[in-house]
This record gives structure tokens, C-alpha cells and sequence, in this order.
């Protein structure tokens, strides 16, 4: 029983560290799986604040259009800017593409990942995905609580 337990919180404690690279796994397969550009929008959003948490540019208390734009295009130069442009009109206006949109959403979202391992650098990106405490920090902060529900 004791070889049993000693496994299963070996497993627990596997599943914890990996847990951040499996979100953004998650994150990025339906995302590429998704054919409808307001869902791609709204993946390609949380996939980017993950990330750009993920690499050391955390929101604090700025709106996403503030953070967006003193510190993640910045930071990242991804015109993540004229992407939130696009992405709140989707959300919060008639919810409808104009012309240029899908272009806009389709460039940011491939723009996010060479972003990244630009900055931190490939092998450091790739290890702060096995830091449950950095994980955490995006997933209990309070102004994250709503900004994970679709279109």
C-alpha cells in the first residue's frame, strides 16, 4: 500500500508541475482546431495573456487595452493593441467582422509564440511552463475571473 500511495503522490506532484504546459497545449489545440474567427479571437486572447504571464509581463490592475499597450507591445511587439481593438469590438459591439479583422486576428495569433521565445528565450519559455506558483498567480488573480468566458 505504501509503494501504491508513494506512486500516486508521485503522480499528483507530476501532474501539478505539468499542469501550465498542458493549459496552454489545451489553449493552443482548440484554437487551431476552431474555424470561426470570433472563438479564434477569443482564443487567441487568453492564449496570449497566458503566455505573455507565463514569460514575466503580468496585468496588474491596467484594463487589457492599457496592458496591451504599455506593456505587452513593449514588451513583445505583436500589435496586440490593434488586436484588442478588433477582439472588444467582436465582444462588447455588433459582433460582426469588418473587413481586415480576420487578417488582424489571424497575424496576432501567429505573432504570440516567436514573440515570446524571442524575449525569454526558447529553453526559459519552455521551463516557466513547469512553474505551478507563476501559473497560479494567473489563475487566482481576481481581474482574471471573468475574462475567460467566450465571445
Amino acid at each position: 500500500i505504501i509503494q501504491y500511495s508513494a506512486a500516486g503522490i508521485g503522480v499528483v506532484i507530476f501532474l501539478i508541475f505539468l499542469y501550465p504546459l498542458l493549459f496552454l497545449t489545451f489553449l493552443l489545440i482548440r484554437r487551431i482546431l476552431t474555424s470561426e474567427k470570433k472563438a479564434k479571437a477569443d482564443l487567441a486572447y487568453v492564449s496570449a495573456l497566458y503566455r505573455f504571464h507565463m514569460a514575466g509581463v503580468e496585468r496588474e490592475s491596467e484594463t487589457p487595452l492599457d496592458y496591451a499597450r504599455t506593456k505587452a507591445d513593449p514588451a513583445f511587439q505583436t500589435n496586440f493593441e490593434k488586436f484588442m481593438t478588433v477582439y472588444l469590438r467582436l465582444k462588447y459591439g455588433k459582433g460582426s467582422l469588418e473587413p481586415g479583422d480576420a487578417e488582424a486576428i489571424d497575424q496576432f495569433a501567429a505573432a504570440i509564440g516567436p514573440a515570446v521565445r524571442k524575449k525569454v528565450g526558447t529553453v526559459q519559455a519552455l521551463f516557466r511552463y513547469f512553474n505551478p506558483v507563476l501559473a497560479g498567480r494567473y489563475f487566482f488573480r481576481p481581474e482574471h475571473a471573468n475574462e475567460n468566458q467566450s465571445l
